[in-house]
């Protein structure tokens, strides 16, 4: 098993990137990755999300590139989580311009959360932890930051990109340039506040390469298969995520498309994962039994 440490980190995918490491097919990999705000524990100093002063601040560090031999543009990267360690605490902060109420919650506040024995501890509540990473991704053609979504994944924050499930990514770049941040001890969909639990924390992938490509991010857990749609609004990724979802029954199991838009009506759950953001991120998601039921093509 091959390891790769948080003490170099990155802050934007860049094709021309010198790889942290290279991985063949197969390989176990134990990565340190830093939590979201980089250390800093004074949520004042960090600029609003997404504006001008925050593209030019180093958040989230995201660890890697690793380059995967073998990978190539039009091939699908394979990322089995088989395993996520979060540090012994995190932090939940309310940033200005952040989440669904920034004018009624304007005022900066950081709030240290422990977290022990697989559990988070919020003001006396006692919250399972589910260890997720906010920021899974193949590098772009043509780059990006690490802390904004988009079809190559970057910070999709979507919670089931977590231990124990198994994330699809297409590659636009030779060595698909894998790099991951924002890991959470726990958050929800939606993401109220803007954040989750943010921490560092340590985890194990292996990885594999599908001959053939995806259009979009997809998510295996036990029970379901979610595709992530993106868009400008909750509207258009919410349209996007159908619009795969009917791409992916015609082209993988054969159905009339008028027919699995139907079925996506009756079983397809369509679950808004981000907090409000340039590029909000939805998933659609199909329950495995149904799915199992249906020919491969």
């Amino acid at each position: 098993m091959k390891r790769l440490s948080a003490k170099h980190p990155f802050f934007h995918f860049d094709p021309a990137h010198p790889a942290a490491l290279r991985l063949k097919p197969g390989e176990d990999l134990l990565v340190e990755v830093q939590d979201a705000f980089g250390g800093e524990r004074d949520i004042a100093r960090i600029p609003d999300p997404f504006t001008p002063d925050w593209e030019g601040h180093p958040t989230p560090p995201a660890t890697g590139p690793v380059y995967i031999e073998g990978a190539a543009p039009g091939q699908t990267l394979v990322v089995d989580i088989l395993e996520i360690i979060p540090a012994a605490e995190g932090f939940v902060a309310i940033q200005r311009n952040a989440g669904f109420l920034p004018e009624r919650f304007p005022t900066p506040r950081i709030k240290r959360v422990p977290i022990r024995d697989g559990t988070v501890l919020f003001d006396g509540l006692r919250l399972p932890a589910y260890p997720n990473f906010g920021t899974f991704s193949t590098t772009p053609a043509a780059g990006g930051r690490a802390g904004i979504a988009g079809f190559h994944g970057g910070d999709l924050d979507q919670k089931e990109v977590a231990a124990g499930n198994r994330v699809y990514l297409p590659i636009f770049v030779p060595g698909a340039l894998f790099g991951l941040a924002d890991p959470h001890a726990i958050i929800s969909d939606g993401i109220a506040c803007g954040t989750g639990v943010e921490c560092a924390a340590t985890a194990r992938l292996r990885f594999g390469i599908l001959p053939r490509t995806i259009a979009r991010p997809r998510i295996e857990t036990p029970t379901a298969l979610h595709i992530v749609g993106f868009g400008p609004g909750l509207d258009t990724a919410a349209r996007d995520a159908v619009e795969q979802g009917v791409v992916y029954l015609v082209e993988e199991h054969g159905m009339d498309e008028e027919d699995a838009y139907m079925l996506l009506s009756l079983v397809g759950d369509v679950v808004v994962g981000t907090s409000p953001r340039p590029i909000m991120g939805v998933r659609l998601v199909i329950p495995k039994p149904v799915l199992a039921q249906l020919p491969s093509v």
